[in-house]
């Protein structure tokens, strides 16, 4: 299903107390946010909008600002970023699709991970880097990705949230680029639109994701 909504949020912090069953995990797989090898493909906790300045210090805004957005959204939210990057060492430098997967494939190793929602606010720009302008290829790269996600979270029955292309700007535009998505037991949505934050739009997905943490409170 695609969700076409544009709207404006007001920054306004909520709080408000949590079951013990409710759902507060949100995953994060973000494309070369810095280069503490520790946080390579491996969860790590966020627990406030500033709690991350140390060890990924190379964010992009539009990641920066769904952070910025969860955390107004619900403060009690527990974010664990993974950072999808490689050893500067590496011979051959790897392209964003292949960092994302190797992200997701590690992700898909730990077997202590609680049930959560998984989020990639760079997924609707990925392309490729060595023809950007190719549309075909951006999309087999977002397939890619997004069978990737889907094939997690069905293992860890887990939900994951995502969001059409940047370049799927219409209504019939997403509509017909979700066609080309399966998810057959519905562990993946998929969203149009953002919400405007900061003078950056935040991907809907990553609203939806926060939302379903917040409204599993009580």
């Amino acid at each position: 299903m695609v969700i076409s909504v544009v709207i404006t949020e007001k920054t306004t912090t909520v709080a408000s107390n949590v079951s013990a069953d409710a759902l507060r995990n949100i995953f994060m797989i973000v494309l070369k946010a810095g280069s503490d090898k520790t946080t390579f493909n491996h969860p790590v906790l966020i627990n406030s909008s500033g709690d991350y300045l140390d060890e990924f210090k190379t964010l992009s805004t539009v990641v920066k600002e769904s952070i910025n957005a969860i955390f107004n959204n619900y403060e009690s939210t527990q974010l664990h970023l993974v950072n999808a990057e490689e050893d500067s060492s590496a011979i051959d430098e790897k392209d964003d699709k292949t960092l994302i997967l190797d992200a997701i494939a590690n992700l898909e190793q730990i077997n202590e991970l609680d049930l959560g929602v998984l989020v990639i606010p760079e997924f609707s720009g990925l392309k490729d880097s060595s023809d950007p302008t190719d549309t075909g290829k951006a999309q087999a790269i977002r397939t890619a990705v997004f069978n990737a996600a889907e094939s997690l979270t069905k293992k860890k029955k887990w939900m994951h949230y995502a969001n059409v292309a940047t370049t799927s700007n219409t209504p019939a535009l997403a509509s017909t680029e979700a066609k080309l998505y399966k998810s057959q037991r519905g562990h993946s949505a998929l969203f149009y639109g953002g919400v405007m934050y900061s003078d950056q739009v935040v991907p809907m997905s990553v609203i939806a994701a926060a939302i379903a943490v917040r409204s599993t409170s009580t």
